[in-house]
């Protein structure tokens, strides 16, 4: 445990974010942190999740979990693909 909070603390390029037309200045963890932060799309996000998981409870058989899976892959499918337009640096390196 103590080698891993060494480790976040020793960053040597901390990611910072600057919002607000100059005004405020938030660190971020990681690049995705950064967009997120950056473009205020954390409500967004926020309903998004809210609305999946108002459907997920509605879920009461094996066909509306193979639709909600099919829907899920399509809009992954859609952000993955703009990304790759928008963001194709994020694409060069794969695990």
């Amino acid at each position: 445990m103590a080698i891993a909070d060494k480790k976040k603390s020793n960053k040597k390029n901390p990611l910072y974010v600057v919002t607000n037309e100059g005004k405020d200045v938030e660190t971020a963890e990681s690049i995705w942190d950064a967009v997120v932060k950056k473009f205020n799309l954390q409500p967004v996000i926020d309903l998004f999740m809210v609305l999946v998981e108002l459907i997920a409870k509605q879920i009461n058989s094996y066909a509306a979990l193979a639709w909600l899976n099919e829907e899920l892959t399509k809009f992954n499918d859609e952000l993955d693909r703009l990304l790759k337009k928008v963001a194709p640096w994020l694409y060069f390196y794969h695990v």
